[in-house]
Protein backbone atom coordinates (compact mmCIF):
# COMPACT_ATOMS: atom_id res chain seq x y z
CA UNK A 1 0.00 0.00 0.00
CA UNK A 2 1.89 3.07 -1.04
CA UNK A 3 0.83 6.34 1.06
CA UNK A 4 0.28 9.42 -1.13
CA UNK A 5 2.79 12.99 -0.73
CA UNK A 6 1.23 16.18 -1.17
CA UNK A 7 3.34 19.05 -1.03
CA UNK A 8 2.40 21.21 1.21
CA UNK A 9 0.78 24.87 -0.85
CA UNK A 10 1.96 27.67 1.93
CA UNK A 11 5.26 27.62 0.37
CA UNK A 12 3.97 27.80 -3.53
CA UNK A 13 5.31 31.24 -5.09
CA UNK A 14 2.37 33.68 -5.81
CA UNK A 15 3.65 34.88 -8.83
CA UNK A 16 6.41 33.05 -11.05
CA UNK A 17 9.77 34.13 -10.49
CA UNK A 18 12.53 35.80 -12.89
CA UNK A 19 14.68 33.52 -14.46
CA UNK A 20 17.58 35.22 -13.06
CA UNK A 21 16.47 34.49 -9.18
CA UNK A 22 16.03 30.84 -10.22
CA UNK A 23 19.57 31.08 -11.44
CA UNK A 24 20.93 32.64 -8.32
CA UNK A 25 18.85 30.20 -6.47
CA UNK A 26 20.62 27.22 -8.16
CA UNK A 27 24.16 28.75 -7.33
CA UNK A 28 23.39 29.16 -3.80
CA UNK A 29 21.86 25.73 -3.57
CA UNK A 30 25.12 24.35 -5.49
CA UNK A 31 27.17 27.03 -2.26
CA UNK A 32 25.49 25.26 0.27
CA UNK A 33 26.39 21.81 -0.65
CA UNK A 34 30.34 22.70 0.10
CA UNK A 35 29.96 24.79 3.32
CA UNK A 36 30.23 24.39 6.46
CA UNK A 37 27.36 23.70 8.47
CA UNK A 38 28.45 26.63 10.42
CA UNK A 39 28.00 28.54 7.43
CA UNK A 40 24.92 27.51 6.10
CA UNK A 41 23.08 29.69 7.97
CA UNK A 42 23.69 32.57 5.98
CA UNK A 43 23.39 30.89 2.64
CA UNK A 44 20.25 29.43 3.70
CA UNK A 45 19.15 33.24 3.88
CA UNK A 46 20.26 33.88 0.43
CA UNK A 47 18.30 31.41 -1.43
CA UNK A 48 15.17 31.72 0.45
CA UNK A 49 15.13 35.56 0.00
CA UNK A 50 16.10 34.90 -3.59
CA UNK A 51 12.94 32.72 -3.84
CA UNK A 52 10.61 34.52 -1.63
CA UNK A 53 8.65 36.27 -3.88
CA UNK A 54 8.19 39.45 -2.31
CA UNK A 55 11.79 40.20 -1.09
CA UNK A 56 12.77 43.71 -1.63
CA UNK A 57 15.54 44.99 -3.16
CA UNK A 58 17.32 46.15 0.02
CA UNK A 59 17.02 43.07 1.54
CA UNK A 60 17.93 40.45 -0.91
CA UNK A 61 21.38 42.54 -1.29
CA UNK A 62 21.43 43.15 2.90
CA UNK A 63 21.61 39.11 2.88
CA UNK A 64 24.04 38.71 -0.24
CA UNK A 65 26.22 41.00 1.57
CA UNK A 66 26.34 39.12 4.29
CA UNK A 67 26.82 35.76 3.29
CA UNK A 68 29.45 37.54 0.86
CA UNK A 69 31.77 38.74 4.03
CA UNK A 70 31.86 35.47 5.59
CA UNK A 71 32.07 32.99 2.76
CA UNK A 72 33.58 34.77 -0.49
CA UNK A 73 37.21 34.00 0.86
CA UNK A 74 36.51 30.35 0.62
CA UNK A 75 34.34 30.21 -2.40
CA UNK A 76 35.09 33.71 -4.72
CA UNK A 77 34.03 31.27 -7.82
CA UNK A 78 30.57 30.47 -6.76
CA UNK A 79 30.45 34.54 -5.50
CA UNK A 80 31.26 35.67 -8.15
CA UNK A 81 29.39 34.09 -10.08
CA UNK A 82 26.53 35.36 -7.71
CA UNK A 83 27.14 38.58 -8.43
CA UNK A 84 27.45 38.34 -11.90
CA UNK A 85 23.54 37.34 -11.69
CA UNK A 86 22.46 40.26 -9.26
CA UNK A 87 24.23 43.10 -10.97
CA UNK A 88 21.86 43.58 -13.75
CA UNK A 89 18.84 43.47 -12.02
CA UNK A 90 19.86 45.40 -8.60
CA UNK A 91 20.46 49.10 -8.49
CA UNK A 92 20.38 52.17 -6.67
CA UNK A 93 18.09 54.56 -7.11
CA UNK A 94 19.52 58.41 -6.41
CA UNK A 95 17.19 61.33 -6.00
CA UNK A 96 13.39 61.70 -5.80
CA UNK A 97 11.12 60.23 -8.14
CA UNK A 98 10.68 62.99 -10.87
CA UNK A 99 14.76 63.69 -10.91
CA UNK A 100 16.41 60.48 -10.38
CA UNK A 101 19.00 57.96 -11.95
CA UNK A 102 19.06 54.29 -11.85
CA UNK A 103 23.07 53.44 -10.90
CA UNK A 104 24.45 49.80 -10.91
CA UNK A 105 24.95 48.69 -7.39
CA UNK A 106 28.74 48.71 -6.35
CA UNK A 107 29.47 45.30 -4.87
CA UNK A 108 32.87 46.67 -3.17
CA UNK A 109 31.03 47.36 -0.14
CA UNK A 110 30.80 45.23 2.99
CA UNK A 111 27.50 46.38 3.84
CA UNK A 112 24.13 47.99 2.73
CA UNK A 113 24.44 51.10 5.15
CA UNK A 114 28.21 51.76 4.35
CA UNK A 115 26.97 51.53 0.61
CA UNK A 116 24.16 53.78 1.05
CA UNK A 117 26.00 56.24 3.09
CA UNK A 118 29.06 56.46 0.19
CA UNK A 119 25.99 56.92 -2.50
CA UNK A 120 24.54 59.69 -0.10
CA UNK A 121 27.58 61.77 0.23
CA UNK A 122 28.09 61.23 -3.38
CA UNK A 123 25.20 62.64 -4.65
CA UNK A 124 25.36 65.22 -1.87
CA UNK A 125 28.90 66.14 -3.30
CA UNK A 126 27.07 66.46 -6.83
CA UNK A 127 23.70 68.57 -6.26
CA UNK A 128 23.96 71.85 -5.06
CA UNK A 129 20.41 72.15 -3.64
CA UNK A 130 21.30 69.28 -1.03
CA UNK A 131 22.03 71.02 2.25
CA UNK A 132 23.56 67.73 3.80
CA UNK A 133 24.15 63.87 2.99
CA UNK A 134 21.18 62.83 5.28
CA UNK A 135 19.02 65.24 2.77
CA UNK A 136 20.01 62.84 0.07
CA UNK A 137 17.54 60.31 -1.41
CA UNK A 138 19.21 56.89 -2.14
CA UNK A 139 17.01 53.28 -1.93
CA UNK A 140 18.07 49.96 -3.57
CA UNK A 141 15.73 49.27 -6.32
CA UNK A 142 14.93 46.52 -8.88
CA UNK A 143 16.68 47.74 -12.36
CA UNK A 144 14.99 47.50 -15.31
CA UNK A 145 15.85 44.22 -16.80
CA UNK A 146 14.34 42.62 -13.50
CA UNK A 147 11.23 44.68 -13.63
CA UNK A 148 10.57 43.64 -17.57
CA UNK A 149 11.47 39.89 -16.45
CA UNK A 150 9.05 39.37 -13.42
Amino acid sequence: MSIPISRPTSFAPTRRLAGWRMDAARLAAELLRSVSPKAADEVLDLRSALLEPGVTPAMLLRVFLAAKNRLEKEHYLLFFRLRRVLEPNLGLRLGREAASRILPVDFQYRSLPQMLRRARQNLFEHDLALTSPDAAAVTVVWSLAAVTEE
